[in-house]
């Protein structure tokens, strides 16, 4: 008889382990695959809001051409002209790492010097609740 209770409560321990073992790996891949967004707020130069929008159109499609981007958009406000909110959704951090280290994206911040009025409000977001 202790022998089966032995057994038993070795199997439960093992049972256990494994859900334990499974839930990390679990919650670890689920924080690398947060999906993500970025917002970047620029306010451009009234006589250069010609010149950024045809700047930025290379790096919109370089960008939505990534396997990481779910969709990548620039808005135009309506009430002022000069200014932009790019609206960017990435699969997850390492998408965004990736395409941070980009040619498109690292020859788009020379546009900054010469389009922009004051500096870019950027701002990232994880997804607190995954479909």
């Amino acid at each position: 008889m202790r022998i089966i209770n032995y057994l038993l409560l070795f199997a439960m321990v093992l049972v256990i382990n494994s859900c334990s073992n499974n839930t990390n790996k679990t919650e670890n891949t689920n924080m690398k695959e947060k999906q993500m967004i970025i917002t970047a707020n620029v306010k451009v130069k009234p006589d250069k809001v010609t010149d950024f929008v045809e700047l930025t159109k290379e790096l919109i499609a370089e960008s939505r051409a990534e396997s990481g981007n779910i969709s990548y958009t620039l808005y135009q406000s309506p009430a002022d002209s000069t200014q932009f909110i790019f609206l960017e959704e990435w699969k997850n951090q390492e998408a965004i790492d990736f395409h941070f280290e980009t040619p498109h994206f690292k020859g788009f911040g020379a546009i900054g010097d010469e389009c922009f009025s004051q500096p870019a409000v950027i701002k990232i977001y994880e997804a607190s609740v995954k479909e």
